[in-house]
């Protein structure tokens, strides 16, 4: 089973104003904090990857992308960018010298942006997910060295491989097939929650940021913005409930 790429920047898109950045808290957001690796290995996970041992750091984390089949692209180069590359950056010679805060690691929302957890506000509560220009963030930050890794499942022509046309592109799931709408359900002790639903799995939306964010999905492939609304109680919601997956 492969990662999905719509699927891992959706991770991140949801989580926006959800995360503050931390390296010494759960590192993957089940606390409200994160860290780059942490996030990343956690998001290929949701997004339909095999279970990971722990959370990797930007050292160790190239084997996890293997198994997942993801292949390295290009290395200090320019690169043709695809929703879902994931752009590993380190300030030393290579990603081995990236322990700790000398490496990053995000995924490309587009052929321009790259989205990631990282310390770009210097740690502000909840602005830890963040989205810049792929360029901008490297000239800004001026890693030393920097990889790419795609999934084999994508396209893998690369703009710097002059003698060969690389196609592997196969179909892969589309977001917006899957059923998607967003919910509410108000608890027993009174609490309303506001759920966003896409496909098998529930994302817990917990800030207006989030559920923003979650319309604008909605949106994107022509959906409806009307919540559906549950008592705590009521049978189709245990059934929803009991039928999918929870990401909160």
């Amino acid at each position: 089973m492969a990662a999905n790429d719509k699927q891992l920047v959706l991770w991140f898109d949801v989580r926006k104003g959800m995360l503050t950045y931390s390296m010494y808290g759960s590192r993957n957001g089940t606390d409200g904090t994160a860290d780059c690796s942490g996030s990343i290995t956690q998001a290929i996970k949701d997004a339909g990857g095999k279970p990971y041992a722990y959370l990797y750091s930007t050292v160790t984390l190239e084997p996890y992308l293997k198994e997942n089949d993801y292949e390295r692209i290009a290395v200090n180069q320019e690169w043709n960018a695809q929703v879902g590359d994931i752009v590993m950056m380190s300030w030393g010679r290579s990603m081995a010298d990236s322990a700790g805060a000398g490496g990053h690691v995000g995924t490309m929302k587009n052929a321009n942006d790259f989205i990631s957890v990282d310390y770009w506000t210097g740690g502000q509560q909840g602005t830890a997910v963040s989205e810049h220009n792929i360029d901008h963030y490297l000239a800004t930050n001026q890693p030393s060295y920097f990889e790419v890794w795609r999934l084999k499942t994508s396209s893998s022509s690369n703009n710097n491989n002059s003698n060969e046309n690389i196609n592997t592109e196969t179909p892969t799931q589309n977001l917006g097939d899957d059923e998607m709408y967003i919910y509410e359900v108000t608890r027993k002790n009174g609490k309303t929650e506001i759920w966003f639903m896409n496909g098998l799995t529930r994302w817990y939306l917990p800030t207006n940021e989030a559920v923003a964010t979650a319309e604008a999905q909605l949106k994107k492939y022509g959906r409806s913005t009307a919540r559906m609304r549950f008592n705590h109680d009521n049978y189709q919601l245990k059934q929803l409930e009991k039928s999918s997956k929870e990401i909160k």
